[in-house]
């Protein structure tokens, strides 16, 4: 029987021609299928064919193996405008016909134009123009639609991670005979922890449980031993770290009886209330013989950072991420699974969050995640901003004017240790920078770059780390691409220097910037310097200047070059722009509710924006995988009072505990789900003290956010 849905089709316009996506699934349960593309006048058009996993589906079609495979996704690409519609032909493989689907092209067209222009969108646009002027709104229009035409939807909004323990009823009808095993032989288990492990056990209805323990942890074992019934408590020579070494020990142990089902929980996690009956159901209905099931952290009393298994699956993670906590097993396949040999049709998926594993500091894993940390250098006077704003004006200058809007507004902020430095006359300011950010796990501090057509601004300090081998410590730039205005937002009213982007000025960035590549201190993924770009919807054509930037790389002996586009001002999909992968900027990209109406003593005059960082904290720690490669960001704060007074837009409720939640969520994402090569996460930032983002200690906090990074980096993963 054939089966099929495509489910989303995309039409865009590219020099004149016409671009189709379609994304979908389709499979024969008997045979394997052909496709073949047709337009309305029987021409056959070329066409790219991606095939993808979908669980989904193969879940869905009661562990079809031909469904497994089945997501396509169709590129059908320079159309002629002439063309109305195209034929896509399911065959066999004997090229007889299965299905025939027909795109209407018109159709399709006039239904991307009503799906953009609506009355809730107008009314963003005149909001936005109010707010940020015309062409600031038209650059991040194009970008909605470029995200639109490239045949992928953007991310829906992020709905807050909530965790509520169901109270789910099931009567099993079989006697399965599952047994529990509890890992306490990690040698530094806090007593509380572990009772609440106790605790989450105690009711559900296992077979039997075994307690691993080790000879360090003898005292807690037997003096809570009463807690659990039905419990053998087993003493091992060695901690077991992984689910791995757990079945490991049950085969040496020969425990490994036919037809058991093991279930193991770390101790200090926990499982839900309703783990064994969910698991019961899947054992009547399924017959499963390796199940697992989502995920969530345990950050002292919050639950954060859910792993969802069929992501993991979709993404073709391994092994190790798939089963990293949640993992039901029958014994008849151990061996398989510690030869690592099974195949991914063996599992099934409970699509709930059944476990809770909970972030240890100092863990023994290791974990390769690296912080970079974006670096502004406005912390020396030059003669552009001595004639813009003043004889002497550095950053300092306005963050000193910050003034409470409303009561518990934290402003102005002042700094800590450091100081009110200066990036030029204190010879040992950025030595100090590094060596503090080395203390606390910062791998990197990410620059930002000022070039204007050939002119730098506020180069001394990079300049300084170029110079100063001393200054041992790895960077990379970010080309902060935009024109200064005096209204510090990046639009073109009251210029103070103007961006401009052709041929000409683009290839003389890259060829200025070749020394700044070569320096063995550059930040690399994939043995590439990665370049970060500020505002890629201000090129004339970025995708064809990165591949002349790349030739040109090549050429002066750089052999490859990882453009990153910042995730800035509407953009979400690099791959529209030619970019490698995607940077999130918070607070660029955030969706979260206004909330300015509930601050206590609000000024009279306020006219800006306040949203609650609790609430986007707990929705960026929910975010699932996108199609494209990104780095993950955080920020500490954001608050930009000292720039704009009363027409700021601060997050408030922000504080070192709150932060941490979102960079562990972002560190356990990047584990999860980054190719080695991209185990990096940016924050916003080391020293944004006008913007109220900043690692640098400050006298409300000191060290905390700083602590807050390194304690998330050193946990367990």
């Amino acid at each position: 029987m054939f089966n099929y849905n495509i489910e989303n089709t995309q039409l865009s316009l590219n020099k004149g021609k016409m671009d189709l996506r379609l994304k979908g699934w389709a499979f024969n349960t008997e045979k394997d299928i052909k496709i073949k593309i047709t337009d309305d006048k029987d021409n056959t058009c070329k066409f790219k064919l991606q095939k993808c996993r979908r669980s989904d589906v193969y879940k869905y079609f009661k562990n079809n193996e031909k469904a497994l495979e089945s997501g396509i996704i169709l590129e059908i690409n320079s159309l002629k405008k002439t063309v109305n519609k195209i034929n896509i032909l399911f065959l066999d493989d004997k090229e007889n016909l299965l299905l025939e689907h027909i795109v209407d092209i018109k159709k399709l067209n006039l239904s991307g134009i009503n799906e953009k222009i609506s009355y809730n969108n107008l009314e963003k646009v005149f909001r936005s123009i109010k707010k940020d002027g015309i062409k600031l709104t038209y650059n991040k229009i194009m970008n909605k639609f470029k995200n639109i035409e490239t045949g992928n939807s953007e991310q829906s909004i992020l709905e807050p991670y909530v965790y509520i323990d169901e109270n789910y009823e099931y009567q099993s009808v079989n006697n399965h005979n599952i047994v529990l095993i509890i890992n306490s032989t990690n040698n530094s288990i806090i007593e509380d922890y572990y009772l609440n492990t106790v605790k989450s056990v105690q009711k559900q209805n296992f077979n039997k449980i075994i307690n691993l323990y080790t000879k360090l942890n003898n005292e807690l074992i037997l003096k809570n031993k009463d807690l659990i019934n039905n419990c053998t408590n087993m003493e091992c020579e060695e901690e077991l770290i992984t689910n791995d070494d757990v079945l490991k020990f049950i085969k040496k142990k020969q425990f490994d009886i036919d037809n058991v089902y093991y279930i193991m929980v770390t101790a200090g996690d926990s499982l839900a209330g309703s783990s064994i009956k969910r698991i019961e159901e899947v054992l009547d209905k399924n017959n499963a013989k390796i199940i697992t099931f989502n995920e969530d952290r345990i950050l002292e009393d919050a639950y954060i950072a859910p792993l969802y298994k069929e992501d993991a699956i979709n993404q073709k993670r391994n092994k190790n991420i798939i089963f990293r906590k949640g993992l039901v097993i029958h014994s008849s396949k151990i061996e398989n699974y510690l030869e690592d040999k099974i195949d991914i049709s063996d599992i099934h998926v409970i699509d709930k969050v059944l476990y809770h594993y909970r972030i240890v500091e100092n863990s023994q894993l290791k974990n390769n995640v690296k912080p970079i940390a974006f670096y502004l250098p406005q912390y020396h006077a030059i003669p552009e901003n001595d004639e813009w704003w003043g004889k002497g004006f550095t950053e300092w200058t306005n963050v000193t004017k910050g003034k409470p809007l409303f009561d518990g507004h934290y402003q102005p902020h002042v700094p800590g240790k450091l100081g009110y430095y200066n990036l030029v006359e204190d010879k040992s300011i950025q030595y100090k920078q590094i060596e503090l950010a080395k203390e606390y796990g910062i791998h990197g501090f990410c620059y930002y770059y000022y070039w204007f057509n050939g002119k730098r601004l506020l180069e001394k300090p990079l300049d300084n780390l170029l110079a100063d081998k001393g200054l041992d410590f790895p960077f990379c730039i970010c080309w902060a691409n935009e024109t200064w205005s005096r209204r510090w937002d990046g639009q073109e009213k009251e210029v103070l220097i103007k961006q401009e982007h052709n041929e000409d000025t683009d290839n003389r960035f890259i060829e200025d910037i070749i020394p700044i590549l070569k320096d063995d201190r550059y930040i690399k993924v994939n043995g590439a310097p990665i370049l970060l770009i500020y505002r890629a919807e201000l090129f004339p054509n970025l995708a064809e200047t990165i591949t002349k930037w790349k030739e040109v790389c090549k050429k002066n002996g750089v052999d490859d070059l990882h453009v990153s586009l910042v995730q800035s001002f509407g953009l979400t999909d690099p791959n529209i722009y030619g970019g490698d992968s995607a940077v999130e900027f918070p607070p660029h990209g955030i969706i979260t509710g206004e909330i300015s109406k509930t601050m206590p003593n609000l000024v009279k005059e306020f006219g800006g924006n306040i949203y609650d960082y609790r609430d986007v904290v707990s929705r960026y720690v929910n975010k699932r995988p996108d199609y494209y490669k990104a780095f993950r960001g955080a920020m500490l704060s954001w608050d930009n009072t000292a720039r704009r007074g009363a027409n700021s837009n601060v997050f408030a409720y922000a504080n070192p505990k709150e932060y941490k939640k979102w960079i562990t969520g972002i560190v356990d994402y990047t584990n999860n789900y980054n190719d080695e090569a991209y185990q990096y996460v940016f924050i916003n930032a080391w020293n944004e003290w006008a913007e109220g983002t900043h690692l640098e200690p400050d006298e409300r906090y000191g060290t905390q956010y700083l602590k807050a990074t390194k304690e998330a980096i050193d946990s367990n993963y």
